[in-house]
């Protein structure tokens, strides 16, 4: 058995590799035809078969041996939800008439819900502590990258040579493939001065993505990613060194002007931000069909309202729009989960927590914070860091494998 979990360990690791830094490559250089898109269909099909082997296999575990009752809460908790939602899925598709019973609504919210499954699986199996260095060297390349491909012109990810224009909102997923692959990198480095170096980049990358939620909230969880790397003088000396280099590159370059070509130049003025507008205008038509029918939800109610399954409430009520109060309740619980653990590492521990406890706070926070603000239902990512804490409490042994670091 422990054979065999290594063995998962292993091909789960490696998922991870390949579904954060190496995707966020092949999207972008696939998506300007530098490369062929010899991958598309390939992603689903491991996802599927990948899910079947871990979730076997954990059956398999769960069944040979007594465990935690933490853990079993944490993963009852989301087959709860998988559950729930994929019945919610079915009964529509079979039972229920118009746009709302269809095939798009049916085959939408079961891919996320796989993506879900696959990446909780992944997070449960995956040890970030296997091949740090490779993760530094991607992300590196992902910095490389992002600056070599950058549009001067709007100061972002360069996307005007996409071969299809529905790749053109692609910024969203590169930014969040970015900015796992970062903070994974930032993880698995030893030095302060490394890890430093990586947070860094990694707001230097996202800045260049384009993706103002993901870039606002890793603003927020820096301090939290710093405090955990350096002594408080240092983050003071840090921070005086960031705004005067700041302050003086604005004045010697007229950054002013130039940022104000940025994306990131309208979060100085959210009333001119259409985003945000549309945003709220889905917030409003959203919320009221969820308070029709607040026990079962609005299934898809966007699609009677405004034809396209885009037009979602984009934070965690969009889990209560679509699938109704008992999803969203475990929703919410697995968020709780998270943000405890997370606060608990921060004050008790500090810097001596383990890099492992670190990087799950950090991402955790992280994540509680993006789907709070701004990502939906949709945004699957957040299951990946549910499975990592799950894996934390069902293998206690984690705790003190990855770099433990000094007092």
């Amino acid at each position: 058995m422990r054979k065999s979990t290594s063995q998962f360990a292993k091909v789960a690791t490696l998922s991870l590799i390949v579904w954060y830094p190496l995707e966020h490559l092949y999207a972008y250089h696939s998506a300007i035809g530098n490369i062929p898109r010899f991958m598309d269909g390939v992603f689903g099909l491991l996802e599927l078969v990948l899910s079947g082997i871990f979730g076997t296999a954990l059956l398999i575990l769960l069944c040979r041996r007594r465990h935690f009752p933490l853990p079993i809460v944490l993963i009852s908790m989301f087959t709860g939800f998988i559950v729930i939602t994929a019945s919610w899925i079915v009964f529509h598709y079979l039972f229920l008439e118009g746009p709302r019973g269809g095939m798009l609504p049916f085959e939408y919210y079961s891919r996320i819900l796989i993506s879900y499954l696959f990446l909780f699986l992944v997070g449960l199996y995956a040890r970030p502590e296997k091949w740090s260095a490779l993760w530094i060297v991607l992300f590196v390349l992902i910095t490389v990258n992002s600056i070599v491909f950058m549009d001067w012109n709007r100061l972002m990810i360069d996307l005007r040579n996409v071969i299809d224009p529905s790749y053109n909102g692609m910024y969203l997923s590169l930014s969040t493939t970015a900015m796992f692959a970062g903070f994974f990198a930032w993880s698995a480095a030893k030095k302060p001065s490394t890890r430093t170096i990586c947070l860094c980049l990694l707001g230097v990358v996202l800045f260049i993505m384009g993706s103002r939620a993901n870039f606002v909230g890793f603003l927020i969880v820096m301090p939290v990613a710093l405090s955990f790397t350096l002594h408080r003088t240092s983050q003071i000396a840090f921070y005086c060194i960031v705004v005067f280099m700041g302050v003086t590159a604005l004045f010697l370059i007229d950054g002013w002007e130039m940022l104000s070509v940025s994306r990131h130049a309208q979060l100085f003025s959210p009333s001119e931000m259409t985003s945000l507008i549309a945003r709220n205008e889905v917030l409003q038509t959203g919320m009221d069909g969820v308070l029709q029918n607040p026990i079962f939800g609005h299934y898809a109610g966007q699609l009677e309202g405004r034809g396209t399954i885009g037009s979602y409430i984009h934070n965690w009520l969009s889990v209560w729009q679509a699938f109704g109060i008992i999803p969203f309740l475990l929703f919410t619980l697995l968020m709780i989960s998270g943000v405890v653990f997370a606060f608990r590492t921060f004050w008790l521990f500090g810097r001596r927590a383990t890099h492992l406890d670190q990087l799950l706070s950090v991402l955790l926070l992280l994540v509680t914070v993006l789907v709070l603000a701004a990502k939906s239902v949709g945004w699957s990512h957040i299951s990946l860091v549910w499975g990592m804490l799950t894996a934390r409490f069902f293998y206690p042994g984690l705790s003190g494998r990855f770099y433990c670091t000094q007092r």
